[in-house]
């Protein structure tokens, strides 16, 4: 489990996504194809994606930066996809 900034996004109550950064890589859980933050009362909100830890020098970015980089429709993703994820456009 990493203990550096990760991001992540929930979805709020009325069904946005909205963005999240913390310190530690949160506990998750898939049930039945959703994924989960895991919370003490059992299971938290809806997740889009499993949590991004986010690189060294993008961690004192605001919100809506490190939605830019790390959101799936974000405007600057490309430039910080992971190597397995390029490989996987090419399948």
């Amino acid at each position: 489990m990493g203990s550096g900034v990760f991001y992540h996004e929930q979805a709020r109550f009325d069904g946005e996504w909205i963005s999240v950064k913390c310190n530690g890589r949160p506990e998750t859980k898939k049930i039945n194809g959703v994924l989960r933050l895991k919370n003490s009362d059992g299971l938290g909100p809806r997740l889009r994606f499993e949590p991004i830890e986010v690189a060294r020098g993008h961690a004192d970015l605001s919100l809506d930066q490190l939605r830019q980089c790390y959101s799936p429709d974000g405007k600057f993703r490309a430039a910080t996809r992971t190597p397995e994820e390029t490989d996987n456009d090419q399948d």
